[in-house]
């Protein structure tokens, strides 16, 4: 009797932890450097204003250190080459800049969107002059502090403190 109740036990157990997977655990580990941050851009669009704007965010000095250096390294690589290589998408930390007529102006952030941990912040807005940090309409002021949030996410997400 004490055997059936075991097996029955150990059946229960092995059902119960082997049904659902954790979906993290389903995904590729990243990869890339702890603080380097992939900017998906076409060569067009990550200059002027929009540099200015990411760069301001995720270029300026990291505290506390004894001589300066950048919070982030950002790599840009064109857009084509997300879409054509798997290699680019288990990077650790994404933005992806998509400047359209018909977008609207909007920063969202994905979390583990391909790999884990990930984090992956899309950029939408309508031109460049929307992104601008001199300019202080509302949409750039929205732009640049939800930009200085996932720029947090991702030093939050790259020190290993997984909220």
């Amino acid at each position: 009797m004490k055997k059936f109740i075991i097996i029955i036990a150990a059946a229960v157990l092995f059902v119960a932890c082997g049904g659902r997977q954790n979906e993290a655990l389903k995904k590729k580990s990243s990869s890339g450097k702890t603080l380097e941050v992939l900017l998906v851009a076409n060569k067009g669009q990550y200059y002027g204003m929009t540099r200015d704007l990411i760069d301001s965010i995720f270029r300026q000095p990291q505290d506390c250190l004894p001589q300066p250096e950048p919070r982030f390294d950002v790599v840009n690589i064109p857009v084509s080459s997300l879409h054509n290589a798997q290699m680019f998408r288990m990077h650790r930390n994404i933005i992806l800049c998509e400047l359209k007529a018909d977008n609207p102006d909007k920063v969202y952030i994905e979390r583990d969107k391909w790999a884990s941990p990930q984090v992956v912040v899309g950029i939408e807005a309508k031109s460049e002059a929307s992104t601008s940090c001199a300019n202080t309409n509302t949409v750039s002021w929205r732009l640049s502090m939800r930009l200085s949030i996932s720029a947090s996410s991702m030093l939050s997400i790259t020190s290993g403190m997984w909220s």
